[in-house]
């Protein structure tokens, strides 16, 4: 049985020529002894089954509170926006989004290019990303937009997979003629399929995203 120990005691030692030596008693318990002495019940520990239950109970349980939460950690403009105080708030943010507008417009078409884009993907680039991270940003002070190193690597892909113009190989109709036999081919048409930057642009970001989300 397992052994439980009390809380030592302490007592002065009457044999030693020390009169202040301490002698510290300290009396070994078994199980059944704790138990009786100071009526002591131990609790019954849950089987494997119990445990397992409990702990998916506690893990699926859910409720109106918690619900909101995990809806409000993901779509953060949910917990922000009702407490936003316009008067104290709405000038200045007003005058910084304006700034970063007019930083972000020429930004975004200047790095279209970059990556081999038209300049009109520019601009989509410098709105809608910030349209998305005030739903779902977590930081007031960042400022969303392409960086260069993101529309070099962009414009290698572009220019590897992409192509403006779609090219086609036609075989007329030919006759040949081998060990006397005549066999007549008839025409068709081989045509490679081709991708548009865009395209090419919006799968490699979409699969970027999803990547990142994962």
């Amino acid at each position: 049985m397992r052994g439980y120990q009390t809380p030592p005691t302490t007592t002065t030692c009457m044999g030693h020529d020390d009169p202040g030596e301490v002698h510290v008693v300290r009396p070994t318990l078994t199980v059944a002894h704790r138990c009786y002495k100071y009526n002591y019940v131990a609790s019954q520990k849950p089987g494997w089954r119990a445990q397992v239950r409990q702990r998916v109970w506690e893990g699926w349980r859910c409720s109106r509170g918690c619900v909101w939460r995990s809806v409000v950690k993901r779509v953060p403009i949910l917990g922000w926006l009702p407490a936003y105080n316009l008067r104290a708030n709405l000038f200045g943010d007003v005058v910084g989004g304006i700034t970063v507008g007019i930083m972000h417009i020429p930004q975004g078409m200047a790095y279209a290019l970059l990556g081999g884009l038209p300049p009109i993907t520019g601009l989509y680039m410098a709105f809608f990303p910030v349209l998305m991270y005030i739903c779902l940003g977590t930081s007031r002070h960042v400022s969303m937009g392409t960086f260069s190193v993101a529309c070099l690597m962009m414009a290698k892909v572009v220019g590897e997979l992409s192509s403006e113009k779609p090219t086609s190989l036609t075989l007329s109709n030919t006759t040949l003629e081998f060990l006397d036999h005549t066999a007549t081919t008839t025409a068709a048409t081989l045509t490679n399929t081709t991708y548009t930057p865009q395209q090419v642009s919006a799968v490699v970001a979409f699969a970027v995203g999803m990547w990142e989300v994962s």
